[in-house]
Order: structure tokens, then C-alpha cells, then sequence
């Protein structure tokens, strides 16, 4: 491997904007689909780099308590014909490609969304008593888990369920900007 993603070329700048906003940008996901979710304190925005396009997908009012967006790229499972025709209620019958999204935390809520900007699916909840999480991994086509202040939980990005968590042992916690990582054997 070596440096721009493994295939032995150079990184290059392709795309280049100024993000419109008071407070500078805290971080981005690639939401496919030639666009990428920008988050800053004030609001969450999609960016459309051959145009340049910034489009506001939640803004956080002014006097709200400090604020920490974050985004994660996940990979939602794709539909299969079989699927659809079935309401998705039908098992696939042929591995169908993922789409790709991104997953915005506000509080302890979280919305995907596709490369529109337009919402793929249920909301999630996180664990009142966690408080937000600090870090969010995804794990897998379909969940992702994450770190809050009692421990781990794992959310089904497809039904917006939580399937399970994990406290921390004795009163350990992650530490501030501690990175998550996660993955799926299924």
C-alpha cells in the first residue's frame, strides 16, 4: 500500500471551498454521491464539491450549550429485487452493493442520511443515562456502536434499534478525543 489509499499514487487536492460558517469546521464524512457532510458547532451542512454547494442540514441555535457534532461514514446495506418486492421483509438472494451515508449525532439523537442530504431511515437513540456519546464507529454495513459515558451500546442502523451495550468496568471511562473503532464478523 502506500499513500492516497493504497494505490501507489500521491494524495492530490482535487477539490478545494471556503465553509460559510462562524465557527470552522469540526469534522467531515463522505456521504457518496459526489457530496461530504461537513460538521461544525453550529450546524451540521452537505457539500457538493464539483459545484460547491453548501446546504444546511441542521443548524444549532446560537445559545444552546456547547455543542459537539459528529459524523461518521457508514455503508448501509443495499436492496435487493427480491427485497423490495417483498416490502423487505424477504432474506436477499444475492449480496446487493451498500449504500453509502452518514450518520449525524445531535444530543443523544442520531439521523442518516444518503448523499442527498434526505434522511435513510429511522432515528436513533442513545442511552439517556450514557449522556451523548463522546464517539461513534461503525461496524459492519448495518450498526454502529457507541461510546458514551457508562459504557458501549450497539444501534441496527436499518431498524434504529438498540441490540445491545456494554458498561465499562469500575468506573472506567474513554478518554476526551479518544478515537472508536469497531468491526463486523457478519
Amino acid at each position: 500500500g502506500g499513500v492516497g489509499g493504497g494505490s501507489g499514487r500521491a494524495a492530490a487536492v482535487t477539490h478545494e471551498t471556503s465553509f460559510p460558517d462562524p465557527a470552522p469546521a469540526t469534522g467531515a464524512a463522505w456521504a457518496g454521491g459526489g457530496a461530504a457532510v461537513l460538521a461544525s458547532a453550529s450546524r451540521y451542512a452537505l457539500w457538493r464539491p464539483s459545484s460547491g454547494e453548501v446546504l444546511t442540514l441542521i443548524a444549532f441555535p446560537a445559545d444552546s450549550p456547547a455543542v459537539w457534532p459528529l459524523a461518521v461514514p457508514v455503508r448501509l446495506p443495499g436492496a435487493t429485487a427480491a427485497t423490495a418486492a417483498a416490502g423487505g421483509a424477504a432474506p436477499p438472494t444475492s449480496p446487493a452493493p451498500s449504500r453509502p451515508a452518514v450518520l449525524l449525532l445531535v444530543d443523544q439523537a442520531g439521523v442518516v442520511v444518503g448523499p442527498d442530504g434526505t434522511p435513510t431511515g429511522p432515528g436513533l437513540t442513545f442511552c439517556p443515562s450514557s449522556g451523548p456519546p463522546s464517539a461513534l464507529a461503525a461496524a459492519g454495513g448495518r450498526y454502529v456502536v457507541a461510546a458514551g459515558g457508562a459504557g458501549l451500546e450497539v444501534h441496527d442502523l436499518v431498524t434504529g434499534a438498540r441490540v445491545g451495550s456494554l458498561p465499562f468496568p469500575g468506573g472506567a471511562r474513554p478518554a476526551p478525543g479518544q478515537r472508536l473503532l469497531a468491526a463486523s464478523a457478519c
